[in-house]
């Protein structure tokens, strides 16, 4: 697929999309401390648990990643056509693609701070207007209100402030250093923080800095793979896979650096972090190119994951408050199906009725159309 070519869509990334977002619900359906487990597992098999359901939350990782891939591979594709970068409509279409659904996600949790009658909810959605609510998550530390997750997006958001002006600025040789500075930036930032003991769940895990790595990975991967895919076998993907999953496994147990707590020093929570970027590329790599037909629910539900992010921490809350009410509450593996099943039913009515037109406004500003079928 030549990089002149004006049109660019693969199905496995929408897949990968799906993936990402289904390892973040797990991870928030299920306990993230020992004592959540040990009710059915013994101390040494609960901890082990508590960690791999934190780990789980590496899914935003990957989410990161095919953020910047994706925007990378656009971006020089569109240099590659026109000789050029147009700015204004790139961020023309990246506020018709994420604000009404973010300002949307905002309201509803500005809502539910009114109707709670918490000032600190009030203030930290105040903070995600002025789309720094992320430094205020690592500042202040989780909220309930089921709206919070949206700080993940202010990192994109802030990553799409710089990294446009870097491909339209510089060379492939410019290109590929800033991608590793952003890489070096965030080991540098994560040994820092690690080594002043900062909370591992938010000082650190919600900071800009830090998840440079995630976008450094997918912005290199993208560049060294000049506009295409390569061409692996089953043993090669497979094979991948399993040092994908490996890495994540190792960076939650082993190095713990998707734990609860104060970050121990030494170079084991930067090396989890880098282990979960090598996860990002590995799993990324198992998918892409591949000649396997994507199944089309999974294509479809990757399409749709912006809205299943948005509102699957509101579905989690709902059937749990629901059957709390109903004096018959559900544990997380009864709960899940349920919640996701909610998930998906109004993701799928934000995509169709809301997010669509905004969508369509988006498609006419395009340089290279990213739409299946064309």
């Amino acid at each position: 697929m030549s990089r002149s070519a004006a049109t660019f869509y693969r199905a496995e990334l929408d897949v990968i999309r799906f993936l990402a977002f289904f390892l973040v619900f797990v991870h928030h359906v299920l306990p993230h401390q020992a004592e959540g487990f040990s009710r059915h597992f013994g101390s040494q098999a609960a901890a082990i648990l508590a960690a791999v359901a934190n780990g789980l939350g590496f899914g935003l990782c990957l989410f990161f990643f095919l953020s910047a891939y994706l925007i990378t591979e656009l971006l020089l594709r569109e240099k590659t056509r026109t000789s050029g970068v147009e700015l204004k409509r790139f961020y023309q279409r990246r506020i018709l693609r994420i604000w009404p659904l973010y300002f949307l996600g905002i309201g509803i949790g500005i809502a539910i701070a009114l109707v709670t009658r918490s000032t600190a909810d009030f203030r930290q959605f105040l903070a995600y207007l002025g789309l720094v609510g992320n430094w205020y998550v690592a500042a202040h530390g989780w909220s309930d209100n089921p709206m919070t997750p949206l700080w993940s997006i202010l990192i994109e958001e802030q990553f799409y402030l710089l990294w446009p002006f870097v491909i339209k600025a510089t060379g492939t040789t410019g290109t590929w250093v800033c991608a590793a500075l952003f890489g070096i930036l965030g080991l540098t930032e994560t040994n820092r923080l690690a080594s002043a003991g900062a909370q591992l769940d938010y000082e650190i895990w919600a900071n800009t800095l830090v998840q440079f790595m995630m976008f450094s990975a997918g912005a290199v991967t993208a560049i060294a793979l000049q506009g295409s895919a390569p061409a692996l076998g089953r043993v090669w993907r497979c094979l991948l896979a399993i040092v994908g999953v490996a890495s994540w496994f190792v960076a939650a147990i082993g190095c713990n650096a998707k734990g609860i707590g104060a970050a121990p020093s030494g170079l084991s929570i930067p090396a989890g972090y880098a282990l979960a970027a090598l996860g990002c590329i590995c799993i990324f790599l198992t998918f892409i190119g591949t000649l396997a037909k994507m199944p089309w629910t999974l294509v479809y539900l990757g399409r749709i994951s912006f809205g299943l992010y948005v509102f699957h921490e509101p579905a989690i809350q709902i059937v749990h408050g629901a059957t709390v009410a109903l004096g018959h509450p559900l544990g997380y593996l009864s709960m899940s199906p349920l919640a996701l099943a909610l998930t998906i039913v109004v993701a799928v009515i934000s995509f169709k009725y809301f997010e669509t037109p905004f969508l369509r406004g988006k498609a006419k500003l395009a340089v290279i159309d990213t739409r299946p079928g064309n």
